[in-house]
Formats: structure tokens, C-alpha cells, sequence
């Protein structure tokens, strides 16, 4: 960390002084940037960008759509700090990481927010990026690292602000695609008003046979909003955002498989599906007592069916007949158990904020609290479990109940952030926000009653000191500390699904077979995890002459976790792993050469590595050190426009002795456009030179399970604009 300050402290100094020297003298103001943009994530108050003290960035509408993807997630690998891998091969089931907080799949180190409505679910904390439709969007704030101070739980790796389509401009998108595995979906997008209400309506379906077997994919959404305004000062926003998804899940291949057909799926995952349904509403009120003062209250209601089939595979041991104390390996053999979990929830949210400006003392203050009520359903039925054979030759059997369970948690809180400055261009951020737990669970099969709980607070102090601040060149740099937790998810808890694990016996001189029961995945001993954060950045804003201009952000961050949470995947179980220590460089460059040629430029570096213990020092999995991302578009005045992409990973780690891992790899991705009037053709090329590639992956029994990449993907897009 030392030298990490030292290299980030000579870099402010020589960067600042070459900059100076470079600068001309423009006759026009600074224009065109994102860092001018005003966001609100970071402390709740309005900001400009280089004013925060936290790194964060906003991403506008048109930046999304002038970037090759193909789902939401994917516009996280062009942003620092942010890693994303796929389980299908094709990005419709991602897995996004970041600043070393990788959650497999299981759990999410983010909390994910469309517009004001928290999208994290309940049990598991994870985000269905399905359920966002991206063309009903307007901005993203994305905000990195610890920010449990204004968010509360689990907000650890970051924060995601993402604000539906703006009311206040009427018109009409239609978007028809299709491409490659079959791919089609159609997307309508309605902005307009009511009379005097400005409403907005969207609908969407997608439909892909998949890049792999057994790993189709259908997905319906659709939703809106009203604004209802309530005198001058006064706004009602009713908004709605639901989905139905059904998408079958590929698993992952071993290395022998893999060589031999990247597309196959292994007969352990023929029955794995996510089905789901989710429905989301939610009121957010706004009233201004006068220019300084002001209130906010929202009420969000989400209820969410859930019906999931899942196989977990496990190394059979040999154990000894009488302690039954594992003494060997079966060779290679895995034994596969197929599980369905059954869900239903209801959660109802609530927020207050009051916001002031005390002009005397030069000081900005929010006050609020927060209620969460979530209850929820939850069974498990047991449907197949044996080897590779009797997985390729038959179908489960009649289903057995095997877990039946209901409870709820209660999360309450309550904050105060302030924002003062203390002199011209120097500003000082605190708050503190303390956060209460309760979770409560009745399990009929088997029979087991348990309350639990925790607490936490967080606190936060930042400073922001604008520098330099003219026409041609705008810099500021800040330094913020804080603390953030996560506390465990409730699966993570009271997940009591308990694996059918087979195990061979000696007797005499054979090895006779059996299943047993393993202990359940919950562990109700999980204490919450939690971070200190250190965190200094720079943001700079240049006007080089009349037509380039530029910007750069830069952040280094250390982190320190105690208790990590982890899964297990010989005991599978979650456990606390102790201590972690989190480091990193997050920079990136953008610039702009009048108003059609734009390059940018993003470098992550990432040491996640264990604090203590037997792998003390080795880097955690799945995390790879060093990522870069670049992009250079061209738009012309006739009405073609182009994009090409490049994301170059190094190696990963996918075990914790740090002997194995996933080769380094670079893809470039294109998209093509043409406008002609009010339509507007895109064809994107994912992959562009098919490189063949895996994102993730694990290890049983010294052997490697891997996710291996799609290919080369295209799709061709007709967008109809009025």
C-alpha cells in the first residue's frame, strides 16, 4: 500500500504540472464532459461529479446505447473497477465483481437501485439484470467501493443509481433485433402525456435458443410511470417495472469436455432452470418547503415467484466404516444431487429524507430512516441425485419435500449526512448511519424455530478540494474514509437444504456405496463482514483547444475486510474466511475531437488477496489483477456511425492455493450504425475475431469446472426514433 500512495502521490504532481504546460488559451468554456454532470448517489445531495469525495461516475442514455452490448450488464466491463463473467457464455446470466468482492453467483457486494426502488432480492441479495430494461433507461450513477454509510447493507462493493426514461420528453422508441443462436426481441418504449401528466410506457420480450446446449432463454417485461405534480413545489411519481423469465442454465464443462465441445452441457445440469417472476411498484413523494428545504418519502412494494432447479456436484470420498472420518478420493467420480427451491416473497420498503441548507454555516444537511419488511416462503423438494450414467439415461423421480420453512427480516435504519465548506473550493462530507437486523424463521420440515440478529454502524468522512477551477481546465482531488458491512443473506443463514452426498465404504476388500445427508448450507453462526475503506482520487476536466477536450479520473483505494463470507465448495457450506485486504487502481481517460470522434480509455488493477491464515497473501478467485478497457467511436454528419471495443483480462485464480487458473485473454467488440430519418440501423459484433475464452470457473477434486465463452455473437438491430 505504501508504494501504491507514493506511485498515486508522483502522479498527481507530474500529471498536474504537464497539464498546465499543455493547456492553450480557449476563447470557449468547458462543454461536452461527464464530469460537469450533476449526480446525487454518493451523499444524496446534488453534486457535481469533481465536487464528490467518492469515485463515481454517470453514464447518459446515449453513452449505453453507442456501446456494443447486448444486456445491460455488460456496459460494466467499460467502466474501472468493474469485472463481469457469464454462466450462459453469452452475458443473459452475469456475474459482476468489483474492487475483489466476487460473489460467485450467490450473493451481491451491490446494491442496485431503478429509480429509487432497490432491485436486490431478498434472500440472496442478488440482482436479476433481466428485470432492468435498457432502453428504458435515462442515466446510471455508478458509484465504487464502501457506502454503507448512506446505503446501508451489503452496499460494500459499490452502489448503482439507474433512472428510467425522463418524463419531461415525449417520444416513441421501437426496437426489432435478432441475431445469433436464434435470437430475436422485440422492445417499445412510449414517453408522452396525459392530459397534463407526463407518463411513460414500456414493454419488451427476448427470446435465444442459446449459445450451449440446454441454456435457452425467454424474458417478458414491461412497466411504466406517472408524473402527478402537486402545486409548484409538490411531485407524485408512480412507477412500475416487472418481468417473467424462464432460462435454462448450461453449468459449467470439466477441462475434457471442454476440449471436446465448448457448446455441449453436461447431463449433471439437464434439469437446471430459473424461472421467475417479479413485480415491482413503488411511489416516491417530493415536496420543497421552500428553496433550502425539502422532503422525500418513497414506498416501494416488490413481490417475487420463484421456482429454480439446481444441481450441486461433490468429489465422493472414501471414508472409514466406523468414524466415518474421510481417508481418500474415489477417483474422480462426482455425485450429482438436483434440487427445486420454491420461493415466495413480499417486501414493502420505506424511506424519509429531509433535506436543509443552513447558508450561515456554509452547510448542506439530509436526515432519514429507513424500514425494510421482507416475509417469504421457502421450500426445497429433493428430485434426482446420482453419477454421470444415471443422470444421461433417466429423469427425476417424484419430487420429496425435504425443506419447508417461512420467515422474515426486519431491516430499520437510520442516517445523517452533511456537506459543509469550510472554505472556497474546499468542501468536508460526514455522516453516520446505524443499521438494525432481524431476521425470524419458522421451519416445519424439519422442525426448528430461530431469531436472529445484528447491527451496524457506519461512519464516513471525506474532503473534496477543487483546485483549479477556469475555463480551460477544472481539477479536484479527494481523500474519503469509511466504514460498510454486509451482513449475511438469509440463505446464507438459514439456507437448511442439506445435499445427498454419496461416499464409498470399505468392506473387507470392496467399496460399497452410500448416500448420506450433509449438514445443512446455512450457517447461523455468520458474523456480518466488514470494511474499513481508504480511498484518494483525482478528477480533471481539460479544454486542450477549440475542438479536443478531455477528461481523467483516477482512484486509489485500500480496503480491509474482517469476516469475510465465503462458500465452501468440499464442505459446501458458508463460513467467515477471517481477514482480506482489498487494493487497487481504478483510472480512466476519456476525449472528445469536436463532436464526432471520441476515444476513452479504462485501467483497473485489483489485489484481493487472504489477510491471514494458510493462503495468507495468495489472491482470492476469480479475481484477476489487471483489466483494460477502450473504446474508440466515430460518428459522421450523414449518418453512419461506429464503434470499436477492446477488453484485455489477465490470468485468474480458481482455487486458493493459487495453482490453477484461467490464461489472460483480449476481444475486441464493433458496432455499425446508420440513421436515415427517423429510423436507425446497428448491427454489433461481439467477439469480433472469435476468441476462445473462459470467465470463470472452479475446482472439485483437482479438477477444473469451467464457463467457457460463446464466441463470436452478432445481432442486428431496426431502431425507430419519433
Amino acid at each position: 500500500m505504501k508504494n501504491l500512495l507514493i506511485i498515486s502521490i508522483l502522479y498527481l504532481t507530474i500529471f498536474h504540472a504537464s497539464i498546465r504546460a499543455q493547456l492553450l488559451n480557449s476563447a470557449d468554456s468547458l462543454s461536452e464532459y461527464t464530469l460537469d454532470e450533476i449526480i446525487i448517489t454518493p451523499d444524496k445531495f446534488n453534486n457535481y461529479t469533481y465536487s464528490s469525495a467518492s469515485s463515481v461516475e454517470k453514464i447518459k442514455k446515449e453513452k449505453i446505447s453507442s456501446i456494443p452490448i447486448t444486456h445491460l450488464a455488460e456496459l460494466f466491463n467499460y467502466i474501472p473497477g468493474y469485472i463481469i463473467s457469464s454462466v450462459d457464455g453469452v452475458g443473459g446470466l452475469p456475474i459482476i465483481s468489483t474492487r475483489g468482492f466476487y460473489g460467485g453467483g450467490e450473493s451481491e457486494y451491490l446494491s442496485v437501485y431503478l429509480d429509487g426502488k432497490q432491485v436486490n432480492d431478498l434472500l440472496n441479495g442478488l440482482v436479476n439484470w433481466n428485470f432492468i430494461n435498457p432502453n428504458n433507461i435515462d442515466h446510471i450513477e455508478v458509484m465504487k467501493g464502501g457506502a454503507s454509510p448512506i446505503y446501508g447493507n451489503a452496499a460494500i462493493g459499490g452502489v448503482l443509481n439507474i433512472s428510467s426514461s425522463n418524463l419531461k420528453k415525449k417520444y416513441l422508441n421501437i426496437n426489432l433485433k435478432g441475431g445469433s443462436f436464434s435470437s430475436y426481441g422485440l422492445s417499445i418504449l412510449s414517453n408522452n402525456h396525459y392530459f397534463s401528466l407526463p407518463y411513460n410506457l414500456y414493454a419488451s420480450f427476448d427470446k435465444r435458443n442459446g449459445a450451449r446446449n440446454h441454456s435457452n432463454y425467454k424474458n417478458y417485461s414491461f412497466g411504466g410511470s406517472i408524473l402527478i405534480s402537486s402545486g409548484k413545489l409538490s411531485t407524485f411519481r408512480i412507477s412500475t417495472n416487472n418481468h417473467v423469465i424462464k432460462s435454462e442454465v448450461p453449468g459449467p464443462l470439466d477441462s475434457e469436455t471442454l476440449f471436446r465441445n465448448r457448446s455441449f452441457s453436461i447431463p449433471y445440469y439437464k434439469f437446471d432452470i430459473n424461472d421467475e417472476q417479479r413485480y415491482n411498484v413503488g411511489v416516491i413523494f417530493k415536496s420543497k418547503f421552500s428553496e433550502k428545504s425539502s422532503i422525500d418519502l418513497s414506498l416501494i412494494y416488490n413481490k417475487s415467484n420463484l421456482n429454480n432447479i439446481r444441481t450441486f456436484m461433490n468429489a465422493i470420498p472414501i471414508v472409514d466404516p466406523i468414524t466415518f472420518a474421510q481417508i481418500g478420493i474415489y477417483d474422480t467420480t462426482l455425485y450429482g444431487d438436483t434440487k427445486r427451491n420454491q420461493q415466495k416473497i413480499n417486501r414493502i420498503s420505506s424511506e424519509i429524507k429531509y433535506y436543509s441548507e443552513i447558508p450561515l454555516l456554509n452547510t448542506r444537511l439530509i436526515l432519514g430512516g429507513e424500514a425494510n419488511y421482507g416475509s417469504y416462503n421457502n421450500k426445497y423438494y429433493d428430485l434426482f441425485n446420482g453419477f454421470y450414467s444415471d443422470y444421461e439415461s433417466n429423469n427425476y423421480h417424484e419430487e420429496i419435500l425435504s425443506v419447508d420453512g417461512e420467515g422474515n427480516r426486519l431491516n430499520s435504519a437510520l442516517f445523517i449526512n452533511t456537506e459543509i465548506e469550510i472554505l472556497s473550493h474546499l468542501k468536508l462530507f460526514a455522516g453516520v448511519r446505524y443499521d438494525y437486523i432481524n431476521d425470524k424463521y419458522d421451519n416445519f420440515l424439519p422442525d426448528s424455530s430461530l431469531k436472529i440478529s445484528s447491527s451496524a454502524y457506519s461512519p464516513k468522512i471525506g474532503i473534496n478540494f477543487n483546485y483549479a477551477h477556469s475555463k480551460d481546465y477544472v481539477a479536484s482531488i479527494y481523500i474519503n474514509v469509511n466504514k460498510s458491512f454486509k451482513a449475511p443473506t438469509i440463505n446464507q443463514l438459514l439456507d437448511f437444504k442439506e445435499l445427498n452426498f454419496g461416499v464409498f465404504v470399505p468392506i473387507g476388500p470392496d467399496k460399497i456405496f452410500q448416500s448420506i445427508k450433509a449438514d445443512p448450507f446455512g450457517n447461523t453462526l455468520l458474523k456480518p463482514q466488514k470494511s474499513i475503506n481508504y480511498e484518494i482520487g483525482t478528477y480533471q476536466m481539460m479544454q486542450f483547444s477549440d475542438d479536443l477536450n478531455g477528461e481523467l479520473s483516477f482512484a486509489l483505494y485500500h480496503t480491509e475486510v474482517r469476516d469475510e463470507i465465503d462458500f465452501d465448495l468440499m464442505s459446501f457450506k458458508y463460513g467467515n474466511i477471517n481477514e482480506s485486504l482489498h487494493q487497487g487502481i481504478e483510472a480512466g481517460l476519456k476525449l472528445n475531437f469536436k463532436s464526432y470522434l471520441q476515444l476513452f480509455l479504462n485501467y483497473t488493477y485489483t489485489r484481493a488477496i487472504f489477510a491471514n491464515g494458510t493462503y495468507k497473501n495468495n489472491q482470492l478467485k476469480n479475481i484477476p489483477k489487471h483489466y483494460i478497457s477502450s473504446g474508440l467511436s466515430y460518428i459522421s454528419s450523414i449518418g453512419i456511425s461506429a464503434m470499436l471495443a477492446m477488453r484485455a483480462l489477465d490470468e485468474t485464480y480458481i482455487d486458493d492455493e493459487n495453482l490453477n487458473y484461467l490464461p489472460g485473454y483480449i476481444i475486441f467488440d464493433t458496432q455499425l450504425g446508420y440513421k436515415f430519418n427517423a429510423f436507425q440501423l446497428i448491427l454489433k459484433i461481439k467477439n469480433l475475431f472469435n476468441i476462445k475464452y473462459n470467465s470463470s470457473g472452479y475446482m472439485i477434486n483437482d479438477e477444473q469446472y469451467l464457463f467457457p465463452n460463446a464466441g463470436r455473437f452478432m445481432s442486428l438491430n431496426l431502431v425507430y426514433n419519433y
